[in-house]
């Protein structure tokens, strides 16, 4: 048997060579949200699409997509002809790893208005209750919390936007 590279096979016939990712009619339309082998690459280009956004990646040369597992693999481990096959598991997937996140992000706002009401009944927030109170608290957008504080003893206020867990931006007025 040939080699290619330290690998068996013959590139072009046993595996796709690609260096680029090619233009295909692979349409996001078509499908749910999910990754997705490109047959007419040979499964050596998979995409992701979410909301009919399409984001295509290229496999190393000597490896295909393997739909089931979701990842580039050794071209011999790989049955591109049966991909179909595991297109609605991985739309299954990706919206069940969608809804956690939502249930976690929902879980955190209300935790952020659980804090918010016992800030109120406590006349200001529970960790300084004499210097702080939180004078809104708003839900700007999905995954996105505005929260806005009054400091008492250099009256300034304080507006936090939490886009995300890792994303906080502050601005401070007078």
């Amino acid at each position: 048997m040939d080699s290619y590279q330290g690998l068996v096979g013959r590139p072009g016939i046993d595996f796709p060579v690609l260096t680029h990712i090619p233009n295909t009619v692979f349409d996001c339309k078509n499908h749910g949200n999910g990754y997705f082998a490109d047959l007419e690459t040979r499964c050596q280009v998979f995409h992701i699409c979410d909301d009919g956004k399409k984001i295509s990646f290229l496999c190393p040369n000597g490896t295909i997509f393997r739909q089931l597992d979701l990842i580039c693999d050794w071209w011999f481990k790989v049955d591109c002809a049966s991909t179909p096959n595991h297109f609605a598991e991985s739309t299954e997937m990706l919206t069940q790893a969608k809804r956690a996140q939502l249930l976690d992000d929902d879980e955190q706002l209300q935790r952020a208005q659980s804090e918010f009401i016992l800030a109120n009944q406590n006349n200001g927030p529970i960790y300084e209750r004499n210097k702080y109170s939180v004078i809104s608290l708003h839900n700007l957008k999905e995954n996105s919390v505005s929260v806005e504080t009054f400091n008492a003893s250099n009256k300034t206020s304080n507006k936090t936007n939490i886009t995300d867990q890792h994303n906080v931006s502050q601005q401070q007025t007078q």
